[in-house]
């Protein structure tokens, strides 16, 4: 084998070689992104069932708080004309 088949042959087995460990490199950036997103989206679903709850949390209170309302107002109603008996009474 001459000098020149040498070298050649053997830049091509280095470029192999560089290129499987540049595509090794990538798939492993690939995966780090990949395992990121899928860490973000968790986060993401969790940070929305919060959010959710909170969301029930507040119809639940604004139900409550409407239901004490018209309570007080049916009491004022009560003790206004429970009022107006006892002083129609005297």
């Amino acid at each position: 084998m001459s000098l020149s088949t040498l070298i050649l042959s053997a830049t091509r087995r280095v470029h192999r070689i560089g290129v499987k460990l540049h595509c090794q490199a990538l798939g492993n950036r690939v995966r780090a992104a990949n395992r990121a997103a899928d860490r973000a989206t968790d986060q993401h679903r969790a940070a929305m069932a919060i959010t959710n709850a909170a969301r029930v949390a507040e119809q639940e209170a604004k139900g409550k708080a409407h239901k004490a309302s018209t309570l007080a107002h049916y009491a004022a109603q009560a003790a206004q004309a429970e009022a107006q008996q006892i002083g129609g009474a005297l």
